[in-house]
């Protein structure tokens, strides 16, 4: 919902029945603020994308945390892999993806090289 559709709301809603509007208008005199309805829907339209903000930024940290640490926790069981272990892994994702193509390189300066175009 838009800001502005929210400050209308809060403008024109029963406020009274939401917030206790009387005690917010009794701490804002003692600071010496002068509280209105508009003063206070405007506040609420503004802190609403802040409060909104810091919870989707709080959930994709959680989330984000624990992927992160699966992913490390992997990548280092990944490291202590004898070469055996590394030739059966590679023939396991060769046989779950069929669309691999095995190709030989070699590398161009070698041919250059050889050719005498690179000295």
């Amino acid at each position: 919902m838009p800001t502005t559709q929210l400050t209308g709301i809060v403008e024109n809603g029963p406020l009274e029945a939401n917030v206790p509007l009387p005690i917010i208008k009794k701490m804002s005199a003692m600071i010496g603020v002068k509280m209105t309805k508009d003063t206070f829907a405007k506040g609420i339209s503004k802190t609403i994308p802040l409060a909104g903000g810091v919870i989707s930024g709080g959930i994709t940290y959680s989330s984000m945390t624990k992927m992160g640490n699966r992913l490390m926790n992997t990548l280092e069981e990944g490291v202590n892999m004898t070469e055996a272990e590394f030739v059966e892994s590679v023939e396991e994702v060769k046989l779950e993806n069929l669309e691999i193509i095995e190709g030989e390189f070699i590398e161009i300066e070698e041919i250059l090289r050889q050719e005498g175009e690179i000295i």
